[in-house]
């Protein structure tokens, strides 16, 4: 299993996305050089309703483990071309969370840390039941 560590949730969350990033990232080999990565997760259908979503990783170093910096997802929306609107932002750094409609708060808080669970179990299954989906892994600078 990849090292991380994760900040700004509850214990009970921990090992569900310590399983979750391992699951994104066991199969993909990351160079010792690379600290920060961005994991894309798109549908390969147009159609679908599926919210696009990036997770954002870094390290100091080869020998460290991955610290999560944040998970974003966004709505699609289609005016003749399509655009993305930041919908949920878990910042695991700077330990606050942002939605559209209340802002920005903490990551502690009960209630967030339920729809980050919910969230979780939600988009597990959706990537174990779904072949649509694509996840690119990228370094990022």
């Amino acid at each position: 299993m990849n090292r991380f560590t994760i900040s700004g949730v509850n214990e009970e969350l921990v090992r569900p996305m310590h399983c979750f990033l391992d699951a994104l990232m066991s199969e993909n080999v990351i160079p010792n050089t690379v600290e920060r990565v961005a994991l894309n997760i798109r549908s390969k259908d147009m159609n679908s309703r599926f919210q696009p979503i990036e997770i954002q990783l870094e390290r100091a170093s080869s020998k460290t483990p991955w610290q999560l910096r944040f998970i974003a997802t966004f709505d699609v929306m289609v005016t003749g071309t399509p655009q993305k609107e930041l919908s949920l932002y878990f910042n695991f750094a700077g330990c606050w969370f942002y939605h559209p409609e209340i802002k920005q708060c903490n990551l502690q808080r009960p209630e967030v840390q339920a729809l980050l669970a919910s969230w979780l179990k939600a988009i597990t299954h959706t990537l174990t039941t779904q072949s649509a989906i694509s996840i690119n892994i990228t370094s990022v600078r």
